[in-house]
């Protein structure tokens, strides 16, 4: 663990946490008959509960930790319109 940080360190957490909150407001792109439209956020927030759950209730051999940061931030290709 550091110790010690400097003013740009904190400038960089600062700044990838404001990007993070954007994520709030960006509708992903998924139309389906059944879905409703939904934010990056709340689908990431969804699938890192979903890991928690799984990894825990199923007791995975999963680096937990690791998990739940994929889960949290992961790209996602943009897609064409998936109709289910």
């Amino acid at each position: 663990m550091k110790d010690n940080f400097s003013s740009e360190d904190l400038e960089k957490v600062f700044k990838f946490l404001h990007q993070a909150e954007k994520l709030k407001k960006t509708i992903r792109f998924l139309e389906s008959k059944d879905t409703v439209r939904e934010s990056s956020a709340a689908h990431s927030w969804r699938l890192a509960l979903m890991t928690f759950v799984f990894v825990d209730e199923l007791k995975l051999n999963l680096n937990t930790e690791k998990a739940l940061k994929l889960s949290l931030i992961h790209i996602s290709e943009p897609t064409r319109p998936l109709y289910i």
